[in-house]
């Protein structure tokens, strides 16, 4: 089975404050693993779309996959809840540090750390920057990162390059790194320059930050940037290509559906037994 347990950081299941701790299903559910994929929806969306979105592709990809929800959204609407995205990078930031609060508790097989897998898309992506930089400052010897994936990461360029965290904290933390990006994604072009413009009018930012590194591919730490080349903001969740390729850098093979392995299987049969005259 696919899906392990879920980790919750939202109160409510549309909009609403941050918990003020994370909120784990099955309780414990990660300390049982010694490996795990987590999925980190981003901003503008209510649990029920999240998870939507996750069981598009991504949890069946994976032997051991946990979903993480976060309240980057507010009631009303996606209509109303799109203007609010300044402050669903403060959000952003408070669900960081929750998370960062519950990888101090949780413990491996034999007391190991848990190896995680990280896989999110949009203003997730912050939300891993910002757990990245608490975990920097504050370790934690319960976990360790295998390998981040960042789909259309709505993280400003910029703030990476000002706020970068030193190497010599980053022991076991996010040393691989996929940035899959496009820049075609219209969302990080128009509507992300706005919510940066806003964001830091409002004092949630201390600079103008225009450009998301989720068009261009700048390299968040230590990455390696793969071009979803026509992808749209939307195009991450659904993307077996993007599925496959983290599967590959985890060494996990990927048996193709039984309908696949069938039809391929007949028409090997049909080459083998056809006479090969009737296709000239």
């Amino acid at each position: 089975m696919a899906f392990c347990g879920e980790i919750s950081l939202r109160r409510e299941l549309v909009g609403g404050p941050v918990t003020r701790v994370a909120a784990a299903w099955p309780e414990h559910w990660m300390s049982g693993h010694g490996e795990v994929v987590l999925l980190i929806h981003g901003y503008n969306n209510v649990k029920r779309v999240a998870l939507r979105s996750y069981n598009k592709v991504f949890t069946r990809s994976f032997p051991r996959t946990g979903h993480v929800f976060w309240p980057g959204d507010i009631k009303g609407g996606q209509l109303i809840s799109a203007p609010s995205y300044p402050w669903q990078i403060l959000h952003a930031r408070e669900a960081a540090a929750r998370l960062a609060d519950y990888f101090h508790g949780v413990i491996g097989p034999n007391g190991a750390p848990v190896l995680i897998t990280l896989i999110a898309h949009s203003l997730g992506c912050r939300l891993v920057f910002e757990l990245l930089r608490d975990l920097a400052n504050n370790p934690s010897q319960n976990v360790r990162f295998r390998l981040i994936c960042l789909m259309a990461a709505a993280v400003p360029t910029r703030l990476i390059e000002l706020d970068r965290v030193p190497p010599s904290k980053l022991e076991g933390v996010g040393r691989r790194v996929l940035v899959f990006h496009s820049v075609c994604d219209g969302v990080l072009l128009f509507a992300f320059r706005g919510g940066q413009f806003a964001a830091w009018k409002f004092g949630f930012e201390n600079e103008y930050y225009p450009d998301a590194v989720g068009r261009e591919g700048a390299p968040f730490l230590v990455g390696e940037r793969c071009h979803l080349e026509g992808a749209a903001h939307g195009d991450y969740w659904p993307s077996k290509k993007i599925a496959n390729e983290i599967a590959l850098q985890l060494g996990i093979a990927r048996p193709r559906p039984l309908v696949s392995r069938l039809e391929s299987g007949r028409r090997s049969l049909l080459r083998r037994f056809t006479p090969s005259r009737y296709f000239r």
